[in-house]
């Protein structure tokens, strides 16, 4: 069998990491990985990969940018001792390009690279972003292969693209979620559940204001991570009592809530993608999103498969008409699912690999 390598940030799990076991998996039939990774996550199955190989870089949240520059210019160094090494295997797919510098075969984007430069959705000139222009950090992808999750992240990429000089091509693969084959929708309770990493840029206070408007149970819930947990328990102390938080609920727990939920309330505007939002279509959730970002525009398709809000108020007036969506529209949404299906992500890999060879 073939041997390819998967460079991945594993100190964390979140929607990106889950994407590259995705990859992983998807193209396990003719692949064997092995991984280059900062440090080994203790969840992580390790069967799926042969040798491990973990490097200097050091992660957790909270941690300073300028720590975080140097770590991946430390990092930066150690890639360029083993590019050799790398150069061997028969793929290569790089799946944080702006932490491991390095243009492998397939680099895959969640976010835009200079996304500290990102600000409601448009790029805007930093220190940070003209000492990365003008030292060439990023010019090793002029010409790279680049996948993105979507349109919106298509779009975001191409002017950052513009500024620093550099021309990739780039290939959409939508991102994939397990859902089951069946939803039984008369077990759908009048829940309202937010999921994803308990972490401030995910901006779940808004569910705490949206909460207090609406009469109905809110849930948030997720993985609370090292550098998080003052976040974690400000959440706690501000919730009101329609609000339950569950912290690192398993996989088994996660399952019980987004099947009972009748409604997805997504709250950090202007994200790349959001896989999250994605899992509850297939869960048959009804989706409410700010009007930004991928889960806008890739996900509910600007208002086709689900509800867009631009305030906390318009969000409370949407979820309590959401409430009595018809079950036409509920179908319509859950239907759609198939857009993120781990068959349809398989074969767009495995088509986009044989494309490259």
């Amino acid at each position: 069998m073939r041997r390819a390598i998967l460079l991945d940030e594993f100190t964390r799990l979140g929607g990106g990491q889950a994407l590259g076991l995705y990859t992983v998996r998807a193209l396990s039939d003719r692949y064997k990985f092995d991984l280059m990774t900062d440090r080994y996550h203790e969840k992580l199955d390790s069967s799926i990969f042969g040798k491990v190989t973990e490097t200097s870089y050091v992660y957790h949240e909270g941690i300073s940018p300028v720590k975080v520059a140097f770590g991946v210019m430390r990092l930066r160094q150690d890639l360029k001792r083993d590019r050799s090494a790398m150069e061997k295997y028969d793929l290569s797919i790089n799946n944080h390009p702006n932490i491991f510098l390095y243009n492998a075969k397939v680099n895959v984007l969640h976010d835009p690279l200079l996304r500290e430069s990102m600000k409601n959705g448009k790029f805007q000139k930093s220190f940070l972003s003209e000492a990365i222009r003008i030292m060439g950090i990023y010019s090793i992808y002029d010409n790279a292969n680049f996948v993105v999750n979507g349109k919106y992240l298509l779009e975001t990429n191409r002017s950052e693209n513009r500024y620093l000089r550099i021309s990739p091509r780039v290939h959409i693969i939508t991102p994939p979620v397990l859902f089951p084959d069946n939803i039984d929708f008369s077990a759908k309770k009048n829940t309202v559940l937010a999921f994803g990493r308990i972490n401030p840029d995910k901006r779940l206070e808004t569910v705490i204001e949206v909460a207090r408007k609406v009469n109905c149970r809110f849930v948030i819930a997720g993985a609370v991570n090292e550098g998080s947990e003052s976040y974690y328990d400000k959440l706690m102390k501000e919730k009101p009592g329609n609000v339950v938080i569950v912290k690192n609920p398993s996989e088994f727990e996660k399952g019980k809530l987004i099947s009972s939920a009748r409604i997805y309330l997504h709250t950090r505007p202007y994200e790349s993608f959001g896989l999250s939002v994605a899992e509850a279509v297939g869960f048959g959730c009804v989706p409410v999103v700010p009007k930004s970002g991928g889960p806008w525009i890739d996900i509910v398709a600007n208002g086709k498969y689900g509800y867009g809000y631009d305030t906390v108020d318009e969000a409370a007036e949407i979820i309590r008409e959401a409430m009595n969506c018809d079950s036409v529209s509920i179908r319509e949404i859950y239907d759609s699912r198939q857009r993120f299906s781990f068959h349809r992500f398989k074969d767009d890999w495995e088509r986009y690999v044989s494309e490259l060879s």
